[in-house]
């Protein structure tokens, strides 16, 4: 559920900051869901 969230969040940030500085925001935030991802399939 959560990384389901997150996944949503970071499309609306690359969405809305498309062309901006905060791509790179929506680039970390993608880069944090892969890593909750892997996490999650270890527990």
């Amino acid at each position: 559920m959560a990384y389901a969230t997150l996944q949503i969040l970071s499309n609306i940030i690359a969405w809305i900051s498309d062309g901006t500085h905060l791509s790179e925001i929506a680039s970390d935030v993608h880069d944090l869901t892969e890593c909750i991802d892997r996490v999650s399939e270890f527990t």
